[in-house]
């Protein structure tokens, strides 16, 4: 019965891709295709930077208090520093690139409505 409801689910979901004024503005995006896709690298980026610290703190906690080595001492801080840096660049950059696409897409949907009203007839005004 779960696996239905998921199915139900993952159908619903396409079928929203089928909307024509979807499908209109997805034109727009093939000139834009290597920004999107240095996009999805930075968000991969940031995905795998976040559980990076999880796993760095993992094992600087193991190395600090149970083998109780000192160079964690350094070691600790300096990543946790350099992966966050690493993180919150990759989330910059994500959002900055998928807003430029996006800020980019509306320009010319404005500049085309621009260019048909001016076209319109005069008996619009």
């Amino acid at each position: 019965m779960a696996g239905s409801n998921i199915a139900c689910r993952l159908f619903a979901a396409f079928e929203r891709f089928k909307n024509p004024n979807l499908l209109r503005l997805a034109k727009y995006l093939p000139a834009y295709k290597g920004k999107i896709g240095l996009a999805v690298c930075c968000m991969l980026t940031a995905g795998l930077s976040s559980s990076l610290i999880a796993t760095l703190l993992g094992r600087l906690t193991d190395a600090g208090f149970y083998q109780q080595q000192a160079w964690v001492v350094l070691a600790a801080p300096l990543g946790l520093i350099l992966i966050s840096l690493l993180h919150g660049g990759s989330m910059f950059g994500s959002n900055y690139l998928l807003g430029q696409v996006s800020q980019s897409i509306l320009v010319e949907l404005r500049r085309q409505i621009f260019d048909r009203m001016l076209h319109w007839p005069a008996e619009t005004y």
